[in-house]
């Protein structure tokens, strides 16, 4: 059983599609063919099922799957220890692009600091698929948020790296920053807000408001709805909405929290940093 087979065999499990794999790999599917089918040799068992030109993973690929994993991280974490700083190596960090806004410059700090010859690899997705490609061994961190926390297994490190406050996001020139300090709720909501169709985290329309306001009690006026939160940013600078953001998004963007004196629901996720690489997360923790 060799460590490179592993490798591919873990991107061609996340993919189910040679192609796919061979593009993602920058290889050919005949090497990857002749890849898989020497890992299967190796441990005498089929780890797919093949259908004409098509293949699905099996349960026995499965198992393969979590326990290549495993391998391959404390493989690369163990060539790391033992090369030291002149080991060059390549991470990816998977994560909703609202997380990696905050934190993908702290984690590129922190892994630059401790492997200088590193590469780094941001992977936009939503928090589930960044978790399982995790689990599945063809992402070495993850960003999510403790919603979704009951689902890391066993065996895959956890650290907590902060809480995220959401706040009513405004203008320097919006008629609520000219009006007052504090604001009523009411006062809020007689002006236009920004609106995602879908959590910035999951990915899926929810049952309070996609960002995390109780429409159900408060009531929006939703005039815009846009996911991409860099438009969105960009149409509460121009002053024509307000928005429900992250408090870091605020700092970032140059937006002024409206302060509402009121209004009793505040809403915050917790963010964690997830991976097979347990010293690397102790490491970070402790930094």
């Amino acid at each position: 059983m060799e460590l490179d087979d592993l490798e591919r065999f873990l991107v061609i499990a996340e993919t189910e599609n040679m192609q796919l794999a061979a593009e993602k790999l920058d290889s050919s599917s005949s090497v990857l063919s002749k890849s898989l089918r020497r890992l299967e040799d190796s441990i005498d068992t089929l780890l797919f099922d093949r259908q004409g030109k098509f293949i699905r993973i099996n349960a026995a690929g499965r198992l393969m799957q979590k326990r290549a994993a495993r391998i391959v991280a404390q493989a690369r974490q163990t060539k790391a220890e033992f090369l030291g700083l002149s080991c060059a190596q390549s991470f990816k960090i998977a994560g909703p692009s609202i997380l990696q806004f905050r934190w993908a410059s702290v984690l590129s700090r922190f892994i630059g600091k401790r492997y200088p010859n590193s590469s780094i690899n941001l992977i936009n997705n939503y928090e589930l698929q960044a978790l399982n490609q995790v689990i599945q061994g063809t992402a070495d961190f993850a960003l999510i948020t403790s919603a979704i926390a009951d689902q890391i297994p066993a065996g895959i490190a956890s650290c907590q790296l902060g809480n995220v406050q959401m706040q009513v996001a405004a203008a320097s020139n919006h008629p609520l920053i000219q009006q007052s300090n504090r604001v009523s709720i009411q006062e809020v909501l007689n002006h236009s807000f920004a609106v995602p169709s879908i959590s910035p985290y999951c990915g899926e329309a929810r049952g309070v408001g996609c960002d995390g306001w109780q429409n159900q009690i408060f009531p929006r006026k939703q005039n815009i709805v846009v996911d991409d939160y860099s438009i969105l940013s960009q149409i509460v600078r121009s002053g024509q909405a307000l928005a429900y953001l992250p408090d870091y998004w605020l700092r970032e963007c140059s937006l002024v929290q409206v302060e509402i004196s009121d209004c009793p629901h505040e809403y915050h996720e917790q963010i964690l940093l997830v991976s097979h690489q347990q010293e690397v997360v102790q490491d970070f923790l402790d930094s």
